[in-house]
């Protein structure tokens, strides 16, 4: 008996018999191929949820409603199948509703059992699957092409074990790209034949069913190459008994011609149980990960994922390290394409990142330190109000951290500093300085920022494509905040913010290293990385108010500065430049200020325009003015009223500011001011612009 046709006795259980039913619409013949489409990806909303196609019967679609997920994800499901003609879909789990091909053609699915088959009238590629679904779940989803011919029969005679359930010997060195089986069946009987994968015994490589028509069957199961390194298991299971007397074998392939497939499929695996791991499920996803770069030694990718999970030491960079500045610009990099990609690839219209909004709270408080080191505060400061926004309507506790984290990308926004207040937040008696929680100096960085580049471009996949939780997602940003701010801004964990500064208008190419700081000085170099001069903005957060002296290389000048005070700076192009700034005289401390704020997101009213005007600071504020603005630059309104008292006890002040007659167009300017010259927290929340 030639080699490649021995069949060995599995010593196992047979699968358990499967529920056949005359109306799940199971291909009829005696003869026949059917080819399994590899899943190349499977998303819920925009989330990887791999459970449906994943050949695993345990897992399903939609998952358990545990809160850790988007909230409307139990009603759609997408899948990507490879770019192949196919012309069935078989469908387990007793799931009803619709498959949507991607040219709208609709495939009405009604659960009438554990599974089904739904056929399309004519073989084609489909770029994307919709499910949207009524009820039930989905065990698995496959793509499968049937073609009615006449296979080649298996050249072996063997006897089969009583479990039904056997080990196919295979060709070392090449791949196996479909098994073959002829026997002799009972006509209108169903049978089942099931390759099991042999890195993961928990995992069917394909799996389908056949409705006998005659006395002999035929059949082939074609699926994605797997590797030939062992004995790769087959199943069948019928509702007539299995004869004794089966021939089998299986189809090589030359494995380089699907190796590339192949480490994809295994890639998709390992992504999958990476988003679930725990310490007790390391063991089968490094089996997987070695048997992938022992395919490819030189993948990266699975070298991070190995790297991670057996927390490999980092080690050295090479020798003749790159400059301070080129470790800075390539690290705000690399945080900043994390935080985008998140955004961008995972947050929907809703706020939601798809990890439970415990979750996404958690992820969102990388936003801050990542924006103040290289200002793009527009794309952050949407990201986080969405976030929160989906705490208040889901009425979730996590709302209280996501307002702080909106409110530092956000400052002086009234709203967000009286939902603070509401719920006795630090951040808020942080602000008004009641009482000034402000270190008197920086932490000192706690490691190297050549060793935060390595780790971020090590393992910059684990941080995005892999798609972990929201809640594991923290950015290795504190080393470069401490350096570049002179404090971490925000952090697990943490309370106030700790940064003497932040930048903006630096394009990206600016690298900064605080050498000291507290409340009244600040000494740093400065690197312009660009070919031609630059003025960047170097925005005030952690110097109590006063006077100040600033040196910027030769130029010195003066002025008053207090937290959120924006000071341009001109720097020469590719010259490292000294900065030092110095308190000549201090004035009134922040607790002892009022603040005028207005909100966008409040300006409304029937009859015309009304403007809550608020106090969040820590003084009374005096008599003010509120200016309204058409588009052309023209006064449209205007008012002056008597003071609002400080928000004392948790208790906001707020005085509403009615305009009869006018409306709220775009392009429409709305200021409030003291009518006096007195001194604010901030001056940043006293104007807004109508944008719809």
């Amino acid at each position: 008996m030639p080699w490649w046709t021995h069949l060995l006795l599995a010593a196992v259980c047979a699968a358990s018999p499967p529920q056949w039913d005359s109306r799940a619409g199971i291909p009829r013949a005696a003869s026949l191929r059917l080819r399994q489409i590899r899943i190349e990806e499977a998303r819920v909303i925009n989330k990887m949820w791999w459970k449906a196609a994943d050949g695993r019967q345990e897992t399903v679609w939609p998952g358990p409603g545990n809160g850790r997920g988007y909230k409307d994800e139990q009603r759609e499901y997408t899948l990507m199948p490879e770019e192949l003609p196919f012309d069935l879909i078989r469908v387990t789990g007793g799931f009803s509703g619709t498959v949507l091909l991607d040219d709208h053609a609709r495939l009405q699915h009604i659960s009438r059992g554990e599974l089904s088959y739904l056929r399309i009238a004519a073989p084609r590629k489909v770029d994307f699957l919709e499910i949207e679904r009524t009820s039930g779940t989905i065990g698995e989803l496959a793509c499968l092409r049937f073609e009615p011919v006449s296979p080649v029969a298996p050249a072996a005679s063997v006897t089969a074990g009583p479990g039904r359930d056997f080990a196919l010997e295979t060709k070392p060195g090449w791949g196996v790209s479909a098994v073959r089986f002829s026997m002799p069946s009972r006509p209108d009987a169903y049978y089942r034949f099931t390759v099991i994968d042999p890195l993961d015994p928990s995992r069917y490589l394909a799996e389908a069913d056949v409705h006998a028509t005659g006395a002999w069957l035929r059949f082939e199961l074609a699926f994605p190459a797997v590797r030939a390194n062992g004995p790769l298991r087959v199943a069948v299971t019928s509702t007539a008994p299995v004869p004794e007397q089966v021939l089998a074998d299986a189809e090589h392939v030359e494995f380089a011609a699907v190796r590339e497939a192949y480490i994809a499929d295994r890639t998709e695996q390992v992504r999958d149980l990476f988003q679930g791991l725990t310490a007790a499920g390391d063991g089968q996803i490094l089996k997987l990960i070695d048997e992938v770069r022992a395919v490819d030694p030189a993948n990266a990718t699975m070298r991070a994922y190995s790297d991670w999970i057996r927390q490999t030491p980092d080690q050295p960079g090479p020798a003749g390290q790159a400059s301070w500045t080129h470790q800075q610009i390539e690290l705000l990099t690399l945080l900043r394409n994390a935080a985008t990609w998140w955004i961008q690839k995972r947050q929907i219209h809703t706020g939601e990142f798809g990890g439970g909004l415990d979750g996404d709270t958690s992820l969102i408080r990388n936003w801050p330190g990542i924006s103040l080191l290289d200002d793009r505060r527009a794309q952050w400061k949407r990201s986080a109000r969405a976030v929160l926004d989906a705490c208040y309507k889901e009425g979730q506790a996590c709302a209280d951290s996501a307002a702080g984290t909106a409110f530092l990308l956000d400052y002086g926004n009234p709203v967000l500093f009286e939902s603070l207040l509401a719920h006795g937040a630090p951040l808020a008696a942080w602000y008004n300085g009641s009482p000034p929680p402000v270190p008197d100096h920086p932490e000192a960085p706690q490691g190297s920022l050549s060793g935060d580049l390595r780790h971020m471009a090590r393992f910059f996949d684990l941080f995005t494509d892999a798609e972990q939780p929201t809640d594991r997602i923290w950015l290795p940003s504190a080393n470069l905040q401490q350096t570049r701010l002179g404090g971490v801004a925000y952090g697990r964990g943490q309370i106030y913010p700790r940064h003497l500064v932040s930048w903006e208008n630096t394009g990206g190419r600016l690298a900064v290293e605080m050498l000291g700081g507290s409340r009244t000085h600040l000494d740093a170099r400065l690197f312009a990385d660009s070919p031609t001069g630059r003025r960047v903005t170097m925005r005030i957060w952690g110097l109590d108010p006063g006077n100040y002296e600033i040196t910027v290389g030769g130029a010195r000048i003066t002025g008053h500065l207090q937290r959120f005070t924006a000071l341009p700076l001109d720097l020469p192009a590719m010259a490292e430049v000294r900065l030092a700034v110095r308190q000549l005289e201090p004035s009134t401390p922040l607790s002892r200020l009022p603040d005028l704020a207005i909100a966008a997101e409040e300006i409304g009213g029937r009859m015309g325009i009304d403007v809550p005007v608020h106090n969040i600071g820590s003084a009374p504020a005096g008599e003010f003015r509120v200016t309204v603005w058409d588009p052309d630059g023209a006064v449209a309104g205007q008012q002056v009223h008597s003071g609002i008292e400080p928000p004392l006890h948790r208790h906001p002040r707020i005085r509403l500011v009615r305009f009869p007659g006018l409306r709220p167009v775009p392009g429409m300017r709305i200021r409030v001011e003291p009518t006096g010259p007195k001194a604010e927290i901030c001056n940043d929340n006293n104007e807004i612009r109508v944008y719809n």
